[in-house]
């Protein structure tokens, strides 16, 4: 009888542990997320250390100025896990301006802050590079056509 009064609190403490980690499996970060904290996120460090950039593309894309980007992407989604430490890598070897440069994590249903609904987000990651009047360029959706460099090569050149 001792025993199982034990065993009670035990059940409990476990039954409610588990409920505690489902719910904080499912609770994704969204919103603006600030590229310091991203770079602590373990899926991020691992991808990110392992990228090789091409350098035939960080002398085209170096100094890359007079446009913003805006990354769409979802923590829960793998293409963002694998793609967004990849671009991030790219952007800081060319140096690309942190302050023209913003991530937005969405939920699984791809809801977006108000004043981001007019990008018409459908699938993340989506990396919008947009000039400085407002005028989207270009956008690399999931997955890059050739190489995210190639493809950033080819949005910044036609502009």
């Amino acid at each position: 009888m001792k025993a199982l009064k034990l065993l009670v609190p035990v059940l409990l403490m476990l039954v409610s542990g588990c409920k505690l980690l489902k719910k904080t499996k499912e609770d994704y970060r969204t919103g603006i997320i600030v590229l310091n904290k991203l770079k602590q996120y373990g899926w991020f460090k691992e991808e990110y250390k392992n990228y090789k950039v091409s350098e035939n593309a960080v002398d085209s894309l170096f100094g890359l100025n007079n446009v913003k980007i805006i990354i769409a992407g979802g923590e829960w989604c793998s293409d963002t896990r694998l793609q967004l430490p990849r671009f991030i890598k790219i952007l800081e070897t060319i140096q690309f301006p942190r302050e023209d440069l913003e991530i937005i994590f969405v939920n699984k249903e791809k809801q977006i802050p108000e004043v981001y609904k007019k990008l018409q987000i459908k699938f993340v990651p989506t990396f919008i590079v947009i000039d400085k009047s407002g005028k989207e360029l270009g956008r690399i959706v999931e997955n890059p056509t050739k190489t995210l460099e190639d493809d950033l090569i080819k949005i910044v050149n036609q502009r």
